[in-house]
């Protein structure tokens, strides 16, 4: 058998490899690239990769939060650590460490946040994020206090 005729068999091989790829599959590698991509344009404020993937609500309270931070916040780096799918490659659980500082006091800080990704409508949305650990991160809202939200007792 030539190279050549060996080369068209293998190029074949993989054109059939890929052609059977399942909509799980196909849905789980989107939301590999997608997840890097939002991150990536949470570190250099590419925000145009990041509120496309965003409920239009969050999308602009989003907005308004790194707006208020102007240039104070400033990303070291990023890392999307490990992502998880259930309910059937529907949903995941992303999660991811980043290592950021504030202009003013340049003192380096890094915070773990879980992203929970949903495939809704042909396309993964960002549904909810929470620090994890490590330092507030200004980027993602904190829950209001339990306490604040209690009626005072008489």
């Amino acid at each position: 058998m030539s190279r050549a005729m060996i080369a068209t068999l293998l190029l074949g091989a993989l054109a059939l490899a890929f052609s059977c790829a399942t909509p799980g599959q196909n849905r789980r590698e989107a939301l590999v690239k997608t997840a890097r991509e939002y991150n990536d344009g949470l570190r250099w404020r590419r925000y145009q990769d990041v509120t496309p993937h965003l409920a239009a609500d969050e999308a602009q309270a989003f907005l308004a939060r790194s707006a208020a931070l102007g240039d104070d916040l400033q990303m070291a780096d990023q890392e999307v650590s490990s992502i998880r799918f259930d309910d059937d490659g529907l949903r995941a659980a992303v999660t991811v460490q980043f290592t950021w500082y504030n202009q003013r006091r340049a003192l380096v800080r890094t915070t773990i946040v879980a992203e929970d990704w949903r495939y809704n409508d042909g396309r993964w949305i960002c549904a909810a994020q929470r620090r994890v650990s490590g330092d507030r991160f200004p980027l993602v809202p904190e829950p209001i206090a339990e306490a604040a939200t209690r009626p005072a007792p008489h």
